[in-house]
């Protein structure tokens, strides 16, 4: 009898899960984070969207364009998994969302782990290159550890790690003290540095390298959302990430981490709606 029981309430569990999932990824929120800086004088306002996966959100990406002219950005930042590393090699959601966006915005692009896997592969890379080339043709900007000066107060960064840090059971991999730096060089510290890097782990190695913001996503929020707990688990296998998704600070430096806004192998999410971020960016009077 016990054991009858406990199979229904794990039925019952399962169920929950895929009909909350399915709930879930049907919507979109915007989640707002307000930043202070000195180096900032009159304000910047940022889209982030990340983990779309080729994933259409409305007609068109109606809704996900439409939440991005909600929030009026001066910029647009793609934090990775755009596209997946699967067969057949589709991007058309991704790029006619990409395209549509850079009509009326700044777009800076970076690689997730997807973009690297997929190019990785001689067939993979071929195609790769190909969407890359369309995007840069329609003035989006593609940073594979490059930068791009923005104005006279800032510098946008993007940032790629090897692509072995994103294998299973990886998350914690320590990265060098000099690993950001071989790759982007040494950044201008009065200038606001904006770090666009697919994965959050290395925060510490971010805001030690110079990064005054960093944003990123690649956890998914965890799939699954605890009170008091946070995300449960991470792409690389590891429960209860330490950066799953939030603001997050350390002298000085200030990290952002979407749940992104589409969902890839596993299509789970409970208490973790897809979102894009609105990052406000004001000036610290002093």
């Amino acid at each position: 009898m016990i054991i009858k029981l406990i199979i229904i309430l794990l039925v019952l569990i399962l169920v929950f899960v895929l009909l909350e999932s399915a709930r879930e990824n049907r919507g979109l929120r915007i989640t707002k984070y307000y930043i202070e800086s000195e180096k900032i004088s009159s304000g910047l306002k940022i889209a982030v969207i990340s983990d779309l996966h080729n994933r259409l959100c409305g007609k068109n990406n109606r809704v996900l364009i439409d939440a991005v002219a909600k929030i009026s950005p001066d910029l647009v930042l793609v934090a990775g998994d755009t596209i997946n590393n699967e067969k057949p090699m589709v991007s058309d959601n991704a790029q006619n969302l990409l395209i549509a966006l850079s009509r009326e915005y700044k777009v800076f692009c970076v690689n997730g782990n997807h973009e690297q896997f997929l190019k990785s592969k001689p067939d993979g890379n071929a195609y790769f290159q190909e969407y890359k080339k369309n995007l840069e043709n329609h003035g989006i900007s593609y940073l594979e550890n490059g930068m791009f000066t923005w104005n006279d107060e800032v510098d946008i960064y993007g940032f790629e790690t090897a692509v072995e840090v994103y294998r299973r059971f990886s998350y914690g991999n320590k990265i060098g003290d000099s690993y950001v730096s071989d790759r982007l060089g040494a950044p201008d510290r009065s200038k606001y540095n904006i770090l666009l890097s697919h994965t959050p782990v290395y925060f510490d190695s971010y805001a030690d390298w110079g990064a005054d913001l960093t944003v990123s996503g690649h956890l998914h929020g965890g799939l699954i959302r605890l009170p008091f707990l946070g995300g449960v688990i991470s792409p690389q296998c590891v429960l209860f990430p330490k950066y799953d998704a939030g603001l997050y600070q350390k002298n000085g430096s200030n990290m952002a981490v979407s749940r992104g806004t589409g969902s890839h192998t596993l299509n789970i999410r409970v208490c973790n709606h897809p979102e894009v971020l609105e990052l406000e960016i004001k000036n610290k009077r002093g």
